[in-house]
């Protein structure tokens, strides 16, 4: 019994690790590829050691309020693993639930009593987009999504084309003194 839970810790904490240097984009010495591989070989039974300690959380997340758009719910965080949503990673959540895991098997697991019961609780973590000092266009970019970008290139496009249109109007020619 001992034994399979040091196998159980050790492998929630070179889980843990390798989410830790994704996140970290610390890829060396494998490379990003083979890290992916890892954790996504690694992830099932990660996952399934989480749910045995009633660590595993399912998440929400929204994107910022000035921004809108849609808001995800009862988010599973090992399938979006890899994902980023408005910027934001599910990883440090990932992080804290394992080594919560880990705490729960380092105390001896969970009695037998609890281990028969199940978990009608529903655990629900909302993460918002934290909206940074200042905002740059680099910011923007990265965290506004493609149809507001467009649309205001729409805008953009639509204004300068009605100011040609309407520098052809006589009294607008009128009004900026451009007829003789």
């Amino acid at each position: 019994m001992a034994q399979d839970l040091e196998e159980k810790i050790a492998l929630l904490r070179q889980f843990e690790e390798l989410l830790g240097r994704k996140f970290d984009g610390k890829y060396q010495p494998e490379g990003p590829d083979e890290l992916r591989r890892k954790i996504n070989e690694m992830a099932p039974r990660a996952r399934r050691l989480l749910i045995e300690a009633r660590c595993l959380k399912t998440m929400s997340a929204s994107p910022p309020p000035a921004i809108g758009g849609p808001v995800l719910q009862n988010v599973d965080p090992f399938d979006m693993i890899f994902e980023n949503y408005y910027g934001m990673s599910f990883i440090p959540n990932m992080r804290d639930m394992t080594q919560q895991a880990i705490g729960v098997y380092l105390a001896g697991g969970l009695p037998e009593k609890e281990k028969s019961e199940p978990d009608n609780r529903e655990h629900v973590v909302y993460k918002q987009l934290e909206v940074p000092e200042k905002v740059t266009l680099g910011w923007l970019a990265q965290n506004v999504p493609i149809k507001f970008w467009l649309m205001a290139g729409g805008i953009v496009l639509a204004a300068f084309t009605l100011g040609i249109k309407a520098s052809a109007w006589r009294f607008v020619q009128e009004i900026l003194g451009l007829v003789p």
